[in-house]
């Protein structure tokens, strides 16, 4: 529901502001559903891990180190605002990317890096013996660890990434390419033709994550082994009788000047009686074929011929 109000961002009482496209929206607060699937139990473990070592396990100076590591970094903007992050905020950010990944935790904040253009140039679909395979085309060196997220199969009018799942870290690619047709259909399953497939891929490096980069492709329906059995239409094929070399022609013509091979007019004028071949032209109408006809001055001319 659209509304006229200042920006809002977030939940309110029983309504939740959000904005799309600079306009501000509003919809009802509604309690989400808890999966608890594998992937969220074992990240809801790694954040009370996190929380936990925060107060136990950091000593005061590692604290402080963390502290003024994170004054010089800023949070996502929200509302076109951000600010500078507090230590704990800091020290669970690099942590818990570094947690999805499966990495060991650390207690001394790494050097910020900055990362180059994302190596993941293209995504193709293909089949193989029967089989989709999804391949990812690597332009580049791999620095890091390069992150790979997928969608379930959607619409394929759908033109943004909505709602997607971390699927593992990116296959060692071979021949400029990578593979991740089991990660994706160990969750998803095998899409269907004429779905779109949305994968995005996210470049990390001691806990620090790098730009987002979408790609997509739809499915193409898979090819018939045997071509015979394809519904084509017949093409008929000319007859070496016929010469190459006639005159186009366009409509029909009588029966007696089709073995002409060149066209020729016949001239009629106004007031005098018409030839036998001009009398076919009336037949022609009658029968909703339209003889080529023009007219030159007082003369009416009727090409003729094959």
């Amino acid at each position: 529901m659209i509304i006229l109000d200042i920006p809002k961002s977030g939940r309110c009482g029983d309504f939740v502001f959000y904005m799309r496209r600079r306009i501000l929206c509003r919809r009802r607060y509604v309690v989400p559903r808890n999966a608890r699937t594998a992937p969220q139990r074992r990240m809801r473990r790694a954040f009370g891990a996190i929380a936990k070592a925060w107060r136990e396990r950091l000593t005061e100076e590692q604290r402080q180190a963390w502290v003024a590591s994170g004054a010089k970094v800023r949070s996502q903007p929200r509302l076109w605002q951000s600010g500078p992050l507090f230590g704990a905020m800091h020290f669970e950010g690099i942590n818990s990317a570094r947690a999805r990944i499966g990495r060991e935790m650390i207690f001394w904040p790494p050097e910020r890096v900055v990362f180059g253009p994302n190596p993941v140039e293209e995504l193709t679909l293909s089949r193989v013996n029967g089989r989709l395979r999804l391949r990812l085309r690597i332009s580049g060196p791999v620095t890091g660890d390069l992150m790979v997220f997928g969608q379930a199969p959607c619409s394929a009018g759908r033109k943004k990434w909505r709602h997607g799942a971390f699927l593992g870290l990116l296959p060692a690619p071979q021949a400029g390419e990578s593979d991740i047709t089991d990660l994706y259909v160990q969750k998803y399953g095998e899409p269907e033709p004429g779905k779109k497939v949305f994968i995005r891929t996210r470049q990390q490096k001691d806990g620090w994550e790098g730009r987002d980069h979408d790609l997509s492709q739809v499915v193409l329906a898979p090819l018939p082994h045997n071509r015979a059995g394809l519904d084509l239409p017949h093409i008929h094929r000319a007859s070496h009788s016929i010469s190459v070399s006639c005159a186009m022609h366009k409509g029909a013509v009588p029966k007696q000047y089709r073995s002409t091979s060149q066209a020729t007019p016949v001239r009629r004028r106004r007031g005098t009686v018409c030839p036998r071949g001009v009398r076919q032209v009336g037949r022609l109408w009658r029968a909703g074929l339209r003889p080529e006809t023009r007219r030159k001055s007082h003369c009416l001319y009727l090409w003729r011929g094959s």
